[in-house]
């Protein structure tokens, strides 16, 4: 089987690390493996386990169609012997159209990853023309949302996984806490919340570290925001932070202030690592879990709601080292990479 996994911009810069364990998880299945990434999108580091083509985004449709010929060219076999595209995996919304026309000219099954809510009238869009075409969603409450769009038949269930190691330490007493805040900075209510709540915390906690995603906190007017609080001594924004996993993972909290159903795998990883995961409540997300996995917000544009919420952890460095166990240990039983290459994997065939 060749597999074409194929992903937008912005599942080829934050999310190189699922794509990563994905192809090679498939790889050692037996399915060659091709990546495709915008260009001038890294995509990753390089392995001897895929192969890399590029493609250049589609600013319109006469763009599109000769943006996706001139990649079918690129996938064609050198000889006869060589297996052709079975399959086109599209990782992110925005490549959606792009990846079915690009399956079609290779009348190959098409996948596509449903990593968000509110995605399925856009996936009935794409039922509706694509031959043969199965949505992946990573988790039940995504499943049951496309029910309503889509045959429950095209409807396949991936959570996404991850390699749990052992959890690192957290909150040690010898290193300043390291807060990492991630996600779209759509929401610039949620994230004004959180910055004030951390603005009255380190009155008592004058050592905290705060990194933010320099996108988000641009959407957010996040700097401004940290000025007038006062923050920006101890605030960086980070370009491109949830791609940088090793950053992201050394820190001791992972916040995330937006209530959006969007799923990401940076917070499965920090759940993995035992970090300590403030979340706004979101009951599309499987995968929050109050005192299990994280510890929730409910009013996430409430700053004294965050307030609460981080000043508990800080004050209690051994009740949050034991949430980030449960959240390690759930993770290793919900959220294992193998579970996940084999549930595409399974996927595949299906489609073939």
């Amino acid at each position: 089987m060749r597999a074409l996994i194929l992903a937008d911009m912005l599942f080829a810069s934050r999310e190189r690390s699922l794509l990563s364990r994905l192809e090679l998880g498939l790889a050692d299945e037996g399915v060659r493996v091709t990546q495709a990434v915008p260009a001038g999108v890294g995509a990753g580091d390089p392995a001897l386990f895929r192969e890399v083509v590029t493609f250049e985004p589609a600013a319109s449709l006469v763009t599109g169609m000769l943006s996706s010929r001139r990649l079918v060219r690129s996938l064609a076999p050198a000889d006869t012997d060589e297996e052709p595209v079975n399959i086109v995996h599209v990782f992110g919304g925005s490549a959606w159209k792009f990846g079915a026309r690009v399956a079609e000219s290779l009348d190959a099954g098409l996948v596509l990853e449903v990593w968000r809510s509110g995605m399925g009238p856009q996936a009935r869009r794409v039922a509706r023309h694509a031959r043969r075409c199965t949505f992946m969603a990573p988790d039940e409450p995504l499943r049951d949302e496309l029910k309503r769009f889509v045959p429950p038949s095209a409807i396949r269930v991936a959570p996404w996984g991850v390699i749990a190691l052992d959890p690192a330490p957290v909150l040690p007493a010898d290193r300043a806490p390291s807060l990492m805040l991630i996600g779209s900075g759509r929401d610039a209510h949620a994230f004004a919340a959180a910055l004030e709540a951390i603005a009255r915390v380190v009155k008592d906690f004058p050592d905290i570290l705060v990194f933010c995603d320099a996108q988000a906190a641009r959407r957010g007017n996040v700097w401004s925001r940290a000025r007038d609080l006062q923050l920006l001594n101890r605030l960086s924004l980070v370009e491109d932070l949830e791609g940088r996993r090793p950053l992201v993972l050394s820190g001791d909290l992972l916040i995330e202030p937006e209530a959006a159903g969007e799923r990401r795998s940076v917070v499965i990883e920090a759940m993995a690592r035992g970090m300590i995961v403030l979340a706004a409540a979101d009951p599309r997300l499987s995968s929050l879990k109050h005192g299990v996995t994280a510890r929730l917000v409910e009013h996430h544009r409430d700053p004294r709601s965050w307030q609460m919420a981080l000043r508990a952890v800080l004050s209690d460095p051994q009740a949050a080292r034991t949430l980030g166990s449960s959240a390690h240990e759930y993770v290793a039983a919900h959220h294992r990479a193998s579970t996940h290459v084999r549930a595409v994997l399974e996927a595949y065939q299906a489609l073939r």
